[in-house]
């Protein structure tokens, strides 16, 4: 009886060390994402009633989000409300699937109903809404390790954009650091209270005493040195797939016109000027590639994939836009590279 207690013991205190072990893995994924958008010229300076006093949740229809990140684009579009991005991150050990999609879909629903005039009051009152600002909606879903076909299905189906990071080497590199900073966590001594330094990536370092190990100190000091130097930019191919280009140089816009896109490995890429400097990568879904060739090919279409990519360039003070085209040559080889 004795013995069986003690094994219930342990289980238990296991369950919870793996309990906080996950919960804080996907909170610095979080985290590292909200620097990443950052970088790439997101806002998380947004003036909406619709953001609760902690700032932290939205206000939905029927209940209240929260959200991985949220944050504006901060450039007017013609015909288009500002644009609020609302962000959900997964940090798993295989792809998302169907049913974490549908959840996000849910809230997505709840929240993009958010706007509304009080018809229940008349005159100015009832239209001072007028003078607010509303949003569009965009929302996005970033997986470390990719997502099921039918996940893809339904966010295509219902608007929900989506990056896989399954084969980026930068991001590898970042999660290989975060698997080092959670080896020196003790997280079988975590209280509610701890987790609350996991707000802010410059935080972390409050964590108490009692919980770190010895190389602690070092293991967040390389994770934050490495991500200072990790540039970020938002593209999107083909005016229709997004994707989070990402390098340890800063890109000047003015220096580049036309590009190259070169493959890798599977889903991964890199951009390149047309005199073969490199100024960034990036990774698609599992088999989006040989699908969307395919697709081309099958419809006729084969002259307008890869053609070109634009880029949010941020500014000190603005935004930059440009649209790149892709060097013939270069999208020559990447058709011929279907497999």
């Amino acid at each position: 009886m004795v013995r069986t207690e003690k094994k219930k013991r342990r289980n238990r205190t296991l369950a919870n060390y793996q309990r906080n072990q996950a919960r804080i893995k996907g909170k610095i994924f979080e985290l590292v994402l909200r620097e990443l958008l950052l970088k790439a010229g997101f806002s998380t300076d947004v003036d909406s009633k619709q953001i609760t006093r902690n700032q932290k949740r939205l206000h939905g229809r029927g209940s209240t989000y929260d959200p991985d990140f949220f944050g504006s684009f901060r450039m007017g579009i013609p015909f288009v409300h500002p644009i609020m991005i609302v962000a959900e991150a997964k940090y798993f050990n295989s792809k998302v699937h169907l049913g974490k999609v549908r959840e996000f879909l849910g809230a997505y629903i709840d929240f993009s109903q958010y706007a509304r005039v009080n018809t229940m009051v008349s005159g100015d009152e009832r239209y001072n809404v007028l003078y607010s600002t509303r949003f569009t909606y965009c929302p996005i879903f970033f997986s470390v390790k990719g997502f099921d076909k039918s996940a893809q299905g339904l966010m295509y189906a219902h608007g929900i954009n989506y990056i896989s990071y399954e084969n980026s080497d930068i991001v590898n590199r970042i999660f290989k650091l975060i698997e080092g900073l959670l080896k020196t966590i003790n997280f079988s001594k975590f209280q509610s209270n701890d987790f609350k330094v996991f707000n802010e990536l410059n935080t972390i370092n409050q964590l108490g005493a009692e919980l770190k190990k010895n190389d602690f100190d070092n293991a967040l000091n390389r994770l934050q040195k490495y991500l200072s130097n990790v540039n970020s930019l938002i593209g999107v191919i083909d005016l229709k797939y997004p994707v989070n280009i990402l390098h340890n140089r800063k890109i000047a816009a003015s220096k580049l016109k036309k590009i190259k896109i070169k493959r890798l490995s599977n889903e991964h890429f890199f951009i390149e000027n047309t005199a073969g400097r490199k100024y960034g990568e990036f990774s698609l879904s599992g088999n989006f590639f040989n699908g969307y060739i395919s697709y081309a090919k099958k419809n006729n279409l084969s002259d307008k994939i890869f053609t070109q990519i634009d880029i949010v360039f941020p500014q000190k003070e603005n935004l930059e836009i440009k649209q790149l085209l892709i060097d013939s040559e270069s999208r020559s080889k990447l058709l011929e590279g279907c497999t």
